[in-house]
């Protein structure tokens, strides 16, 4: 009868260690409902903050979130590459890059109390056209999964003391088991927490490298370069448009020229001349009479004359 109590009293104790399990889960879901990552449009809790924020939040022990965003000119896009990598100590890193000769993009993580320092550090190297410091807080998040945290290693350390205790097999499968379900999802938590002190101890800044571009005034060698270009190339681009055209209109003329050499060929056969044969000049009656007249006028006088 013991034995059987027993049984019924661990049951119990393992279903009521699952529901304290999903609660921890839930709570902690809807904690974090505003999301760990970053972003710059969600919530009052990302504001554009001058960078001496830091050591106000840190006095206040506000678990607060720093990324900055840079954009820097400058003449020499590689060199001040160079010189601002070189300004990272030991501990710090760059997380990802993308530079190609005259642009770059590189996001560096730097311990957040060298936050305001690091960024000194890169106006020095060119010219700054922005930059935009946001902070994220995330202090009732973070106390949230370390509440839950607490719990479960409460629980955690229950169930090792009825692990030692544990007589019957069965029981001990299923203390085992329970217990799996708490690490798995302690190992979760303490992922999450490691995360945000990371987040927290190290700033994340994403700088914009580009090269400056100066106009210079045209010298008259080059403007009479450019000319003498310009009109070649507008030439090119007359006899490109001038053969499109032909090639346009060929189909057309050339079933107009067939269709013109057929009615030519029947008119001329009807009037019983050759295709190639010229068709006789009309005469006009009276200029024929007219002309009669002066051959015969003609002849007469030849006459006289003999």
């Amino acid at each position: 009868m013991d034995k059987t109590k027993r049984s019924v009293l661990l049951i119990a104790l393992v279903l009521v260690s699952l529901i304290a399990i999903m609660l921890v889960y839930t709570g902690c879901d809807a904690g974090n409902s505003s999301g760990d990552a970053y972003n710059p449009t969600s919530g009052s809790n990302n504001t554009s903050v001058s960078t001496d924020v830091y050591q106000s939040s840190a006095i206040s022990n506000r678990k607060i979130i720093y990324k900055a965003y840079v954009s820097v000119y400058t003449d020499d896009v590689q060199k001040t590459i160079t010189a601002i990598n070189s300004k990272l100590q030991e501990d710090e890193w760059i997380d990802s890059q993308s530079i190609d000769k005259t642009s770059g993009n590189i996001v560096y993580r730097v311990k957040s109390s060298r936050l305001q320092t690091f960024l000194e550090e890169i106006k020095q190297q060119g010219s700054v056209g922005n930059i935009e410091v946001t902070s994220e807080d995330v202090t009732l998040n973070y106390h949230d999964i370390q509440a839950k945290l607490d719990s479960l290693y409460a629980l955690r350390t229950s169930y090792n003391n009825m692990i030692s205790t544990a007589t019957d097999t069965e029981e001990l499968l299923s203390i085992t088991k329970a217990l799996s379900e708490v690490e798995t999802e302690i190992a979760k938590y303490e992922y999450r927490k490691n995360n945000i002190d990371q987040q927290i101890e190290y700033s994340t800044i994403r700088v914009y490298f580009n090269q400056n571009y100066y106009e210079e005034d045209p010298t008259f060698a080059s403007e009479f370069t450019g000319a003498v270009s310009g009109s070649w190339e507008a030439f090119g681009r007359f006899l490109k448009g001038l053969l499109f055209v032909i090639i346009y209109v060929f189909p057309f003329a050339l079933v107009g020229g067939v269709i013109a050499v057929v009615i030519i060929y029947f008119v001329k056969k009807k009037k019983g001349l050759k295709f190639f044969e010229k068709a006789p000049k009309k005469v006009d009656k009276k200029q024929g009479q007219a002309k009669l007249l002066d051959k015969d006028n003609k002849t007469e006088e030849e006459k006289n004359k003999a």
